[in-house]
């Protein structure tokens, strides 16, 4: 007997491609169960609703790339190490899976707050190696939030420019770049 998994894969990844296409409240489970070639009933064996399904992709994914954030960082000493890591792991994730990366930055605004406090979140990550940055005399003291949205911000910006297509280099190819503008904000 099969354990479904390739079947929900085979549904996340479908609406997740819908839901950046089409976005979220154009996408109906129809469109959806057509895109995978199954029926209503088999993704309601694995997901309540439309919006279960959204939660899930958000969710995971959002929480496992803050993941992959702080590990970033372990084992390099220094705001410079580290915030070259974390970039790298920025333009990496994005390169890997741009549609993956359009829908995080989609929805993050209506769906980071449903998430409880005690989840460590990307901008938490950020934070946290700014505030150690600060403490370590690496980077002048200033307001950890607006350090950390502003470098945050040079890295998404880019994206959102390469997704428009304003952009054409992979982000990978920018890293370099990318980390010394962020080098510099910090400074600031």
């Amino acid at each position: 007997m099969r354990d479904g998994r390739e079947t929900k894969e085979r549904i996340t990844r479908a609406a997740l491609t819908l839901f950046v296409q089409k976005g979220f409240a154009e996408t109906s489970i129809r469109d959806i169960t057509s895109a995978v070639g199954i029926t209503e009933g088999a993704l309601y064996r694995h997901f309540s609703a439309k919006e279960q399904l959204a939660w899930d992709l958000f969710s995971t994914n959002y929480i496992s790339f803050a993941t992959e954030l702080t590990r970033a960082r372990i084992g390099r000493n220094g705001f410079a190490a580290q915030i070259t890591a974390m970039v790298e792991t920025f333009c990496r994730f994005f390169d890997d899976d741009q549609e993956l990366f359009s829908y995080l930055l989609l929805v993050q605004h209506n769906e980071s707050g449903k998430l409880p406090d005690s989840i460590k979140t990307p901008v938490d990550a950020v934070r946290e190696c700014v505030i150690d940055g600060m403490e370590r005399g690496d980077i002048p003291p200033a307001d950890p939030e607006l350090v950390a949205a502003s470098l945050l911000g040079v890295v998404l910006q880019v994206a959102t420019a390469r997704i428009y297509g304003r952009i054409d280099q992979e982000l990978s190819e920018l890293s370099e770049e990318l980390t010394a503008v962020c080098l510099r904000v910090a400074q600031a």
